[in-house]
């Protein structure tokens, strides 16, 4: 009876144990999430099967690295580029979102080691906002490139005759986008035009053309774009 009775201590500790643990890591999941945008907030009706395409990048969830102050964890994670949401899986719940106001955390998705990251940006309005970006250079680097993907929405188009025909709503990947981040503040659009690079380097324009012109760098390939930021933070 005194055996059976320790056992049942011994289990009663475990059990407490594994729930402080259960609850414990629950609250450092509720940390990392934020709650996904309702569908009253979507531009389109999402039970409407009939529109094309993908609000997302990748449509399956996939597993990435999260680079935590408590280690790396590993979750199953989607790019939502409609609504700039990094969408995670956690033990078959409902999807929901990753807080974007956490600084400096790097999401790597494991097979091919592809690194997004929240950070401030400017937008076409001029305000700075807060999205999702993809790493194209070194993530700690002095400058980051930085591309923007993007996903809009096209409603559908009825027929104006009986004799045209309609077109169904769709989502529509835009042409992706690049930024620069210099340190801490905010990434700005990468100039297309080489004179506007001296509003961005001013110290450095001049070495920077020499190089565009030495190296037939185009701002319109990506490749290209990776070789001058790496270049330019060499400087």
């Amino acid at each position: 009876m005194k055996k059976l009775h320790i056992v049942a201590i011994l289990l009663a500790l475990f059990a407490i144990q594994k729930n402080y643990a259960q609850e414990e890591e629950n609250g450092s999941n509720q940390v990392l999430l934020s709650n996904l945008p309702p569908s009253a907030l979507y531009s389109f009706d999402n039970s409407d099967k009939t529109i094309r395409g993908s609000v997302y990048i990748q449509n399956a969830f996939m597993p990435a690295k999260l680079s935590l102050e408590d280690g790396t964890k590993i979750f199953k994670l989607r790019y939502n580029a409609f609504n700039d949401e990094i969408e995670i899986e956690i033990d078959g719940q409902e999807p929901n979102a990753l807080n974007r106001n956490i600084d400096n955390l790097l999401i790597i998705f494991v097979g091919d080691d592809k690194t997004y990251e929240a950070v401030d940006y400017i937008n076409d309005e001029g305000s700075t906002v807060r999205g999702y970006f993809v790493h194209a250079n070194d993530a700690h680097s002095k400058h980051q490139l930085l591309i923007k993907e993007s996903i809009k929405f096209v409603d559908r188009k009825p027929a104006k005759t009986s004799y045209d025909k309609g077109k169904p709503a769709e989502f529509i990947r835009l042409d992706d986008r690049y930024f620069i981040a210099i340190g801490d503040n905010p990434a700005v659009e990468f100039p297309k035009k080489k004179k506007d690079l001296s509003n961005i380097f001013p110290d450095k324009y001049d070495d920077i053309i020499d190089f565009m012109k030495e190296n037939k760098i185009k701002t319109s390939r990506e490749e290209d774009l990776i070789e001058l930021v790496n270049y330019i933070n060499l400087l």
